[in-house]
């Protein structure tokens, strides 16, 4: 049987909690969990939520702590041991960096931190496509200039034609590629609902570095949005996004307008953002997301 990506994670989990007292590296664990390096480092930073070399410091530290609690008269020396360093000053050092305070401190003053547990990647969704899709969050957008073209699209059709993903690679292959203005690697989609739930008003976008001149360029379509909250669901999938297709993404839609039905978020302006940073991707590597706007957006302007 064939491995998802969740299942080569979960490997790459048990092997550092096999390790947690020998020295690891990126390679010895990406090797172990069958990846890439690099793809390896990009999915784990983004499921788990951050970088493998400090997942594994922070798992460290937790069973350490679990050994000073323990109640078996532990010394530090013994946390040490059981965290994997040979010197206890290297310890207390890490401990430090790690907690803000050195262990025989927090010993004395029994101070809350922060643990770490194993990660669970079976808690993440999985998609089509040897996709992951990851619970929603919510995110702070600063002030944000779209430069863009619209269009009409019916839902039927990008169903059938994949419509926007191709509107959407065309633009930034010819548009975004060409223009320094625009932020580099970076795609913007705004979605924008019409009175018919089956139609929507496409506007595929680069995201400026600052605001056009007065004038803008016929056909084309201006939009400055204030900062703001929005929920974020995030897609994770084997492909680069400039492959993606609507059956690529459906998933992640179909998880939002879950999340709808449910009344799990309010969403407080009639249109969404899909957003795609294409300095992440590889052949083998992807990520799409949608930010649903939880600020009320009075002060959206259009050109």
């Amino acid at each position: 049987m064939e491995l998802t990506c969740l299942m080569h994670l979960q490997k790459a989990i048990s092997y550092i909690e096999e390790n947690l007292q020998k020295p690891v590296s990126l390679d010895m664990i990406s090797q172990a969990a069958g990846f890439s390096k690099f793809y390896f480092h990009r999915l784990f930073r983004t499921v788990i939520g951050c970088p493998p070399a400090q997942y594994v410091r922070k798992r460290r530290m937790t069973e350490s702590i679990k050994t000073l609690l323990s109640g078996n008269s532990y010394t530090i020396s013994d946390a040490a041991c059981e965290a994997g360093y040979e010197y206890e000053q290297s310890y207390i050092r890490a401990f430090k960096s790690c907690f803000g305070i050195t262990p025989a401190r927090w010993m004395t003053e029994k101070q809350p931190l922060e643990f770490t547990e194993r990660a669970d990647p079976e808690k993440y969704i999985e998609a089509g496509n040897d996709s992951i899709i990851l619970p929603p969050r919510l995110v702070i957008k600063p002030d944000t200039f779209l430069y863009g073209i619209k269009k009409w699209i019916t839902d039927s059709e990008n169903a059938e034609h994949s419509t926007a993903a191709g509107f959407a690679s065309d633009f930034y292959f010819k548009e975004i590629k060409e223009n320094t203005n625009y932020v580099y690697n970076r795609y913007i989609g705004f979605v924008s609902y019409c009175s018919r739930p089956e139609n929507n008003m496409y506007i595929t976008c680069g995201e400026l570095r600052q605001k056009p001149l007065s004038v803008v360029q016929a056909g084309m379509n201006f939009i400055s949005i204030k900062s703001g909250c929005y929920w974020e669901f995030c897609l994770i999938t084997g492909a680069h996004p400039s492959r993606f297709t609507w059956a690529d993404v459906n998933g992640l839609y179909e998880d939002l307008y879950s999340a709808r039905r449910a009344k799990i978020l309010e969403q407080k302006a009639p249109w969404h953002l899909e957003y795609v940073d294409l300095s992440n991707a590889r052949d083998d590597y992807g990520e799409f997301r949608l930010l649903i706007p939880v600020t009320n957006f009075h002060n959206i302007t259009s050109v």
